[in-house]
């Protein structure tokens, strides 16, 4: 379970190279393990076969020996001369002395490998004589140091090239799947650009075939959504316009229609109120206090409604009215707009940001308990950006989105903008861009 949750963390690029750097390591010990078992199998047989050659030449040589002088020196050299041999060590044993053997000049493998070779043991002696007089013995042994030796250097030389054809193999697999694999490099970076809602990213094709039609339905898809957004777009805005024309056709009644009704009634109220005494004076007093209060709340909504400070104005003033006319009605709250010098709008766009600032100056007065707000226009780097923080309660999150927030929403997106909501400490802050 470990081993198959670390290979979770690692990229599909690096796995397939270890698992491919995996399969040349073992081909690699696989050569060696036959390379020793074949070794093993041939040792003995040499070792065997020498010293028994070795010896037979010794035998013949010591036939017919006669006495002289020298001669057990020359019998010495005599086993000298063996030395040259591979796979067998020769020593002159003289009549009474103790053997001599000769240290092997040889580095020795280690003493692990050469218990796993296990070479058998094999010597002869033969005896040397002259006159009837024995005069020692030559004592021939199998000497498979040689083998061995030669044996481990070529496997040393064989793991060193092996772990550099390995590496170099690693590596070269390593970018070779990098590349196989760059198109889904891509791919990833076109999602992660669909999820910022940039549709128009579009992958290069080519490359591996089999990605082909993987990046082909990615750039088809791109288009779709391309194509919805901007239909999404165009519908947004036509349901803005027709909200603004209905809200405009409702100033109108209530201005063309309501007003004047509550402009005579007023008049009428007050002409008899100048010719009633009394308890019917009082009456109509109250009347005439209900229809200053309906006439009040019939010019708020016709401002909410239809902006006039929008239209005669322009989109700052307006914004400060709007200000003002919340601290009228909400004491504790104090509104201030700041704005950079901006470059002529559309209407539709002037109207899109009033209607954003209201909504959320009428939900920090009404729903959030505000005592501060504060309306930043800044215009640069092609765009421009509307900025509303209040210090009221804020956001809560566990309750869906009321109708103003989606509004507001719909009223960014209908003109390519994007509204966003943020924790500004104590309080909210909503900004909307646009691109100019």
């Amino acid at each position: 379970m470990a081993y198959s949750a670390a290979m979770s963390r690692l990229s599909l690029r690096l796995r397939l190279s270890l698992v491919l750097a995996a399969v040349l390591a073992l081909l690699l010990a696989f050569d060696a393990a036959l390379t020793l078992l074949g070794a093993g199998r041939r040792i003995d047989p040499e070792i065997a076969n020498a010293t028994e050659l070795t010896s037979g030449v010794l035998r013949e040589a010591v036939k017919g020996l006669t006495p002289a002088p020298d001669l057990e020196r020359r019998l010495a050299d005599l086993a000298q001369s063996f030395d040259r041999l591979r796979h067998v060590r020769v020593a002159f044993e003289p009549e009474g002395a103790a053997l001599v053997r000769a240290a092997s000049q040889r580095p020795q493998p280690p003493a692990w490998f050469v218990a796993l070779l296990r070479p058998g043991a094999v010597s002869q002696r033969i005896e040397a004589a002259a006159g009837g007089r024995r005069l020692g013995d030559f004592v021939v042994e199998g000497d498979p140091d040689d083998e061995i030796g030669e044996l481990w250097d070529g496997l040393v030389t064989l793991a060193l090239d092996g772990a550099a054809a390995a590496a170099l193999g690693f590596v070269v697999i390593y970018l070779a799947v990098g590349g196989a694999l760059r198109p889904l490099e891509r791919l990833k970076a076109g999602l992660v650009a669909l999820g910022r809602r940039d549709y128009d990213a579009r992958l290069p094709e080519g490359g591996v075939s089999e990605f082909e039609p993987l990046l082909a339905r990615f750039n088809a898809l791109g288009d779709s959504l391309a194509a919805a957004e901007r239909e999404n777009r165009s519908l947004r805005a036509r349901l803005v316009s027709i909200q603004d024309e209905e809200r405009k056709e409702i100033a109108r009644e209530l201005h063309d229609e309501i007003g004047p009704y509550l402009f005579a009634a007023r008049a009428q109220a007050g002409a008899a109120r100048r010719v009633t005494d009394g308890a019917g004076g009082a009456a109509v007093d109250a009347v005439i206090e209900s229809l200053d209060a309906l006439q009040a709340t019939n010019r708020r909504l016709l401002d909410q409604l239809r902006p006039a400070a929008l239209e005669e104005l322009g989109l700052v003033a307006a914004l400060e009215a709007l200000g003002r006319l919340l601290q009228r009605s909400r004491p504790e709250l104090r509104v201030s707009v700041e704005s950079d010098a901006l470059p002529a709008l559309p209407p539709e766009l002037e109207a899109a940001l009033y209607r954003i600032a209201q909504e959320a100056l009428t939900n920090a007065a009404r729903h959030a308990a505000a005592t501060q707000a504060r309306v930043t226009l800044k215009a640069g780097e092609g765009a421009l950006t509307l900025t509303i923080a209040d210090d009221g309660r804020g956001l809560d999150p566990t309750r869906p989105a009321g109708r103003g927030l989606i509004g507001m929403r719909e009223r960014a997106a209908a003109y390519g903008g994007a509204l966003t909501l943020q924790a500004g400490g104590p309080g909210l802050v909503v900004r909307a861009e646009f691109a100019l």
